[in-house]
């Protein structure tokens, strides 16, 4: 965001150069460049792309979850939990003092990726298990039981698949991209 402040502050003083009445007219077709340039556009090109890959994402999110369980109720659940995690970390990214970026940008498109998996697996999981009564022995409530036999179906592969998707950010954390350095 600086760099792209930087370069429009070089266009609007070349601009208010070529008003100025004494200027050259042999000088008229003066413009700034530099070799920064090109890397911010690029940046803000990706942003803009992964910023429209969120929101096209969640459509298809929200699409998905209609269509494969047939239930609008899990359908804005699924969706107000990916939409509060998105927003948890544009906090998170505000309060460490991060810009958006062309890497945040796609990390963000990745993370709804990732949210519907868990936030659908988890419901439907709940879903299911209200097909079934629980146990006499049971002394807690109908919700509670549901909750521990949606996670003992589904929580395992969920809770791995989450390890797995930590450790892989822990390690692609530590890399940098060559085009964006």
């Amino acid at each position: 965001a600086v760099v792209s402040t930087q370069s429009t502050g070089w266009q609007e003083f070349v601009e208010e150069q070529k008003s100025d009445p004494a200027f050259p007219s042999e000088l008229s077709s003066l413009f700034q460049t530099s070799d920064r340039w090109s890397h911010v556009f690029t940046e803000v090109v990706l942003v803009d792309g992964a910023i429209r890959g969120i929101a096209i994402s969640l459509w298809f999110c929200i699409m998905a979850t209609i269509i494969f369980t047939g239930h609008p109720v899990q359908t804005l659940i699924v969706m107000s939990t990916i939409i509060c995690e998105i927003g948890f970390v544009f906090g998170c990214f505000f309060l460490i003092g991060l810009e958006l970026g062309a890497v945040e940008a796609i990390s963000l498109a990745i993370l709804v990726g990732t949210s519907v998996d868990y936030c659908v697996h988890l419901i439907e999981g709940y879903r299911l298990a209200g097909k079934f009564t629980p146990p006499v022995t049971w002394s807690g409530s109908v919700r509670a039981w549901r909750l521990r036999h949606a996670l003992n179906h589904i929580g395992v592969p969920i809770v791995s698949s989450a390890i797995t998707t930590v450790l892989a950010a822990a390690t692609l954390s530590l890399t940098q991209i060559q085009m964006f350095s």
